[in-house]
């Protein structure tokens, strides 16, 4: 049987498409999300490119690898007919169905236990969260940045470049707030504490309903290990180099450092690159002419699984200089010259 053809499977049908733009990465096409209801653009991606895939980027349950779970969505049928149509001879799956209708229930069954809960919830920035900025109440927290080599004068561009707050009551307690934006909506965010005594030093909103509980009843959208650093700044430009650290303010140092070359970084919040993750830096490879990854030198040996699921972007590693253990330590000189290389 020859391969089924999806973009003429959709001319077929009259299913509009589109091949670039936006929410278009290279390798895809776009359609309407058909389980968006108010999709006015054509956020749900397909990979013909490689590997069959799909994935909406407004809503990470929209996603999966079932070109019949699709296309009966897109075109109204069942699902017995979309098998047939695109030829799997009857093999089941629907997983991702049943996973979805599973997580719908549980969120109706605990709406009363979370503030903000399930894939279509608005999560909103709790009021007891105060934007960072050079005063007496933010001094503790002015003090970590200012350890770590920011100045005075960086404070305010970069709180409005990255949106930095802080907390000093309750599960966020002591800690710097990094929002996560994914096209231009709030899905998570991430805290680091200032303190040198606190044996976790990050902590990041949970998808889980139940632990959603002990965090101010606050759940994310996404998974942060489902996102990348700094998404909608990046996605708005193109350029030469693109840095991928692990942590977040390794990043964010590097990003900031590079705001007036061509050249940006990101961060993976960990080791694992998720499929999720994968469709974002789709986005993105396409619009640097170079990834380079940049990693602790003391987490190279453990980062051979990472290094080799970038490959697929023909990211390259550059080592750090000998004096220097993580991103974040890179001088201001340091990073001009990697940003010249």
């Amino acid at each position: 049987m020859p391969p089924f053809d999806v973009e003429s499977t959709l001319q077929r049908h009259r299913v509009h498409y589109v091949t670039s733009g936006p929410n278009t990465a290279r390798g895809n096409i776009g359609i309407k999300c058909p389980w968006c209801r108010d999709d006015q653009s054509e956020h749900l991606g397909i990979r013909i490119d490689g590997p069959f895939a799909y994935g909406c980027w407004r809503n990470k349950n929209h996603r999966g690898t079932s070109m019949a779970t699709l296309f009966a969505a897109v075109l109204g049928i069942s699902r017995a007919e979309a098998m047939v149509l695109v030829g799997t001879g009857g093999r089941d799956l629907g997983n991702y169905d049943r996973a979805l209708a599973a997580l719908q229930g549980a969120l109706k069954d605990n709406s009363s236990v979370i503030k903000n809960g399930g894939s279509n919830h608005t999560l909103t920035i709790p009021k007891h969260f105060r934007m960072l900025k050079v005063d007496g109440y933010s001094k503790p927290y002015l003090n970590y940045l200012y350890r770590r080599g920011y100045r005075k004068k960086d404070i305010a561009p970069i709180v409005k470049k990255y949106g930095l707050m802080y907390c000093t009551s309750g599960y966020w307690k002591n800690r710097i707030i990094m929002p996560v934006y994914i096209d231009k909506e709030l899905v998570s965010w991430t805290g680091r504490t200032i303190r040198n005594d606190e044996e976790i030093r990050y902590k990041s909103l949970t998808t889980d309903i139940d632990k959603a509980q002990n965090t101010g009843g606050d759940m994310a959208k996404m998974s942060i290990a489902d996102c990348i650093g700094f998404f909608d700044n990046l996605m708005k430009k193109s350029g030469n180099k693109l840095f991928i650290t692990e942590g977040p303010f390794d990043g964010l140092w590097l990003d900031y450092h590079l705001r007036k070359t061509n050249c940006r970084a990101t961060c993976l919040f960990g080791k694992i690159l998720t499929d999720n993750k994968k469709w974002l830096l789709d986005r993105l490879a396409s619009k640097f002419d170079d990834i380079i990854v940049l990693l602790d030198q003391k987490e190279l040996a453990s980062s051979i699984e990472l290094i080799q699921d970038l490959s697929i972007y023909k990211a390259r590693t550059l080592p750090l200089p000998n004096d220097v253990s993580d991103p974040a330590e890179l001088s201001i000189k340091q990073i001009k010259e990697l940003s010249e290389k």
